[in-house]
């Protein structure tokens, strides 16, 4: 029987695959990302890369940073179905501002439409208008940030790993 390489876990029914390991879903390929990272990536080369993303420019509107991992939450009323979405964005206050505004306004419109969903709209209404109010700058990168970074690095790593194999 098949083992996450993650976690250890049997796997049953579905398999996620990263780098030549199985694993058992999108959570356990996340925290390995995160682990080989923190193991092949020397922390001073980790640091510089995390304040280099966090000091550039915006991804979505181009103006200046510091960046960081916004997050905003969305629910759909479909009558009788119901959609809860979490959505995630590296951009600077000002986007992170306008993506928790737009979930806060999909929430006002379409999120009454059964009765799940306006369970979740009266909890993800007032928590993205105030995350709106409250989006600031951020002076020093999130544990968020650093997360991100150290997964994107993870999946270049993997990328160069596997072209290299494929040339030789």
């Amino acid at each position: 029987m098949a083992r996450c390489d993650n976690c250890k876990g049997l796997l049953l029914i579905s398999r996620t695959s990263f780098a030549g390991g199985t694993f058992c879903g999108a959570g356990c390929v996340e925290k390995f990302k995160i682990a080989l990272t923190e193991r092949v990536v020397p922390a001073a080369a980790l640091a510089d890369e995390i304040t280099k993303i966090h000091m550039a420019a915006c991804p979505v509107c181009k103006g200046p940073g510091p960046l960081d991992v916004y997050e905003a939450n969305k629910a759909t009323g479909m009558l009788v179905a119901y959609q809860v979405k979490t959505l995630k964005r590296l951009s600077c206050a000002k986007c992170g501002r306008s993506l928790k505004l737009q979930a806060a306004a999909h929430c006002f419109f379409l999120g009454w439409w059964g009765l799940h969903a306006a369970v979740h709209t009266l909890v993800y209404l007032p928590k993205n208008l105030i995350g709106a109010v409250a989006a600031k700058p951020a002076p020093e990168p999130s544990q968020q940030l650093t997360r991100l970074v150290k997964i994107r690095l993870a999946e270049a790593s993997a990328q160069a790993l596997q072209a290299a194999a494929s040339e030789s």
